[in-house]
């Protein structure tokens, strides 16, 4: 997991999630670099509770393991228009590879082959962030995890229809090539503020597979609101970030 923050002096304030998908680059929501108050400049890798930088992951003895980056380079999915929430994907390359040593520092695993493309509709996936436990609330200290499922976009667009402004970010619908629809049964489970560019994963064979990047959505764990999300699984995308990040010259 990382975390993307504004640095000002000595106090960095918490912004966004993202997913680390190899030793130097991070994936993230496009939209987290939008805001005109705030300009996200460093990234954290390895933490745990957000206010003790010392408190790494519950398993992680070495209190070095937390390390801040500065943001070295990022790159929106060339799609991503400021006005709508398609293609909401962001690259973030750090100055350096991680080290060696810090063998605690796991990529996610990308659905590379036959994963490409895999219908996850009624798969359930785990939500990890440092997002608001409660819709208005702020982002929590500890890194939380819950449990949703993926369903149907026509769920999504149903449930939209009436929602204020949903048609400016959303123009084209909802669809399953654009967005992932996922929520729970129940209320309570969810995604919420201070999320945007969590992953979502699935057991994939005891592989946790990113199956998508939290986007958008409406309130907090309002089962009749499932969140938004954009689905890595698709080729072009698993194409710009092989373009992107897993190029020797970038």
């Amino acid at each position: 997991m990382a975390q993307l923050g504004e640095r000002k002096g000595d106090s960095i304030t918490w912004l966004c999630d993202g997913v680390l998908i190899n030793t130097r680059w991070i994936l993230s929501a496009a939209h987290c670099f939008t805001r005109r108050d705030v300009n996200p400049n460093v990234v954290r890798l390895g933490d745990y509770d957000i206010s003790d930088p010392n408190d790494p992951l519950p398993h992680v003895e070495d209190k070095e393991f937390v390390r801040d980056y500065p943001i070295h380079k990022m790159v929106p999915h060339p799609e991503f228009n400021i006005n709508e929430r398609y293609h909401d994907l962001v690259l973030i390359q750090i100055p350096r590879e991680i080290p060696q040593s810090a063998h605690n520092y796991i990529p996610i695993c990308l659905p590379w082959d036959s994963e490409t493309n895999k219908n996850l509709v009624g798969s359930e996936v785990a939500l990890t962030g440092w997002g608001a436990t409660e819709y208005g609330g702020s982002k929590t200290n500890i890194l939380q995890e819950v449990m949703l499922k993926v369903f149907n976009t026509s769920v999504c667009n149903e449930a939209y229809t009436d929602v204020y402004g949903i048609q400016n970010r959303y123009p084209k619908g909802i669809t399953s090539e654009k967005l992932l629809c996922v929520g729970w049964d129940e209320d309570g489970k969810d995604a919420c503020g201070g999320d945007s560019g969590a992953p979502i994963v699935y057991d994939n064979s005891g592989r946790y597979t990113l199956a998508g990047i939290v986007s958008g959505g409406f309130g907090c764990g309002l089962k009749q609101y499932p969140g938004l999300y954009i689905p890595i699984n698709k080729p072009k995308y698993l194409q710009w970030i092989k373009d992107v990040a897993f190029n020797e010259t970038n």
